[in-house]
């Protein structure tokens, strides 16, 4: 959605791009996502690069998932979105706490 100035909002451009990676396996219980995998490959570094996840980052998530060739996303993603479905990440959770 555009800001008050007309311009893409960033996250317009990068949470599709991070929803575009195939993950491989996840866990989680309704209200905590404990991991959300993809595979290590450069095609998966390059989108995640583009989306503006750093080298460090991607180099932090590997964890203990490293000997399985997987990143795990939720290292960053919660900078990118607020709540996974089982499917996609998206920007809100689909209720509140009121």
């Amino acid at each position: 959605m555009p800001n008050k100035y007309g311009e893409k909002d960033w996250l317009d451009t990068a949470l599709p791009l991070l929803n575009s990676l195939e993950i491989v396996d996840f866990d989680a219980d309704g209200e905590v996502l404990y991991y959300a995998l993809i595979e290590d490959t450069k095609d998966n570094r390059e989108v995640l690069k583009q989306a503006g996840v750093t080298d460090k980052e991607i180099q932090d998530s590997l964890g203990h998932f490293k000997s399985e060739g997987a990143i795990d996303l939720t290292a960053f993603i919660w900078k990118f979105a607020n709540w996974f479905n089982g499917k996609e990440f998206v920007r809100e959770k689909p209720f509140d706490d009121m």
